[in-house]
């Protein structure tokens, strides 16, 4: 092979190849975040679960009227976003309720139950 064919070999594997794996770990990771903070979120109506929302490029900026008790639906309407990913693009996982922060950081006697924090440490040693 000649310097030419491997430019062009280099050239054409940062243009597909590159792109195409970036998307495929932007993809597991923003799911496993998603499942892991819905079924992380504690339930009592359903509408904290219900409320994570996925978006790319773009962060949801108001709660949802949604309750999901199970977890399940919350997940499949995520994935239908997180299949659409671009590469190096930005997946915004958000939940707007009121309360969030509550149940994450607790209040007074209220222990906070740590999703997001605990997510983020499960997702970092996941794709390390």
């Amino acid at each position: 092979m000649d310097i030419n064919g491997f430019n062009r070999a280099i050239g054409s594997y940062a243009a597909v190849d590159v792109p195409k794996k970036v998307r495929e770990i932007h993809q597991k990771v923003a799911l496993e975040a998603l499942k892991s903070l819905v079924m992380k979120t504690r339930v009592r109506t359903g509408r904290a679960r219900g409320n994570w929302q996925v978006e790319n490029d773009n962060r949801p900026a108001a709660a949802l009227l949604t309750t999901d008790k199970d977890g399940q639906s919350t997940i499949q309407r995520g994935l239908t976003t997180i299949v659409q990913v671009r590469p190096f693009s930005v997946t915004y996982i958000t939940n707007n309720v009121r309360y969030i922060v509550f149940l994450e950081d607790g209040r007074g006697s209220f222990a906070g139950d740590h999703m997001m924090a605990r997510t983020i440490e499960e997702v970092k040693r996941m794709f390390r």
